[in-house]
């Protein structure tokens, strides 16, 4: 496993500063009917997969372990999003 040490990313546009989070998608075939479960599980610490291709990290498994905070997890088929 990766361990993935990042912070989330930044950019200026003006004056203002943007965080984007970044999104993960459930690992090995899982896939999560409601919010509630897709949360528990991030919580206690089951491998999700990095989707964001700003990073050198994308397409790795990670979790809560690895120290990401602050993500947006993919669930109900990849259609629906919430915010961890």
């Amino acid at each position: 496993m990766v361990k993935v040490k990042q912070q989330p990313h930044t950019f200026r546009t003006d004056e203002t500063e943007t965080n984007i989070m970044p999104e993960v998608t459930p690992a090995y075939g899982r896939d999560y009917k409601n919010r509630s479960d897709a949360v528990a599980d991030w919580n206690n610490g089951k491998d999700f997969i990095l989707r964001d291709c700003t990073s050198r990290w994308d397409g790795q498994p990670c979790s809560i372990r690895d120290g990401l905070t602050n993500v947006m997890i993919r669930y109900s088929k990849n259609r629906k999003v919430t915010n961890v």
